[in-house]
């Protein structure tokens, strides 16, 4: 039996690798949010996205800490999410730039804020440490979904029925048959036009 071909992948395809997979992963962590305000306020799917679809992540957690503040427990859990938001960094990587220097092993973040003044932050990235940021992440995301007991399959089941929402996309239209003379070129086509109109001018002496 053959043996599976091992894959290895450069820095540079490491980063983006993990990166990528930090950023999926803050797709559900906000997914979860949106579960949690579902709950709270006993909405349907439908009505969730009718509140949520255009707020931004502060938003929604600002409503959903309004709701669960008002308990303990429910005290307990914002405070879960604000670390795990913490932690992310989310909108760092939102609201900035991605540059990596020549060696391909070196990624640098630059923000700007502007406060009366211009202001540039730059943090430096290596694979280590973007994977070290979203192992930190996952696992407070993790300790959250634990507190509110919810699964990854409440998520997924929320954002399925999401997308059972979507009109089904349209079959792409048949190309129209080709016409026999559209495999002539321009100056045939003319004459094939002017023998039509004048069969008498064309004839074979």
């Amino acid at each position: 039996m053959a043996k599976a071909q091992v894959v290895t992948l450069s820095p540079f395809n490491q980063f983006l690798l993990v990166y990528g997979i930090f950023l999926a992963s803050w797709h559900s962590f906000e997914v979860m949010v949106e579960v949690l305000i579902r709950r709270e306020l006993r909405l349907s799917v439908e009505e969730t996205c009718i509140v949520t679809a255009g707020l931004g992540f502060g938003a929604k957690f600002a409503i959903l800490r309004g709701l669960l503040n008002r308990t303990d427990a429910g005290r307990v859990g914002t405070t879960l999410i604000a670390q795990a938001q913490q932690i992310a960094e989310r909108n760092s990587f939102a609201h900035s730039f991605l540059s990596v220097d020549a060696t391909k092993q070196h990624f640098t973040q630059t923000r700007r804020e502007v406060k009366d003044t211009l202001t540039v932050r730059l943090k430096r990235y290596s694979v280590e440490t973007m994977e070290k940021q979203k192992d930190d992440f996952f696992a407070k995301f993790a300790e959250a979904q634990k507190h509110f007991g919810i699964t990854d399959a409440d998520l997924d089941a929320y954002t399925r029925e999401i997308e059972s929402f979507a009109k089904a996309p349209e079959a792409p239209a048949s190309p129209l048959p080709e016409s026999p003379a559209s495999s002539h070129s321009p100056r045939q086509q003319r004459r094939a036009e002017q023998r039509a109109q004048n069969p008498k001018n064309h004839r074979k002496r």
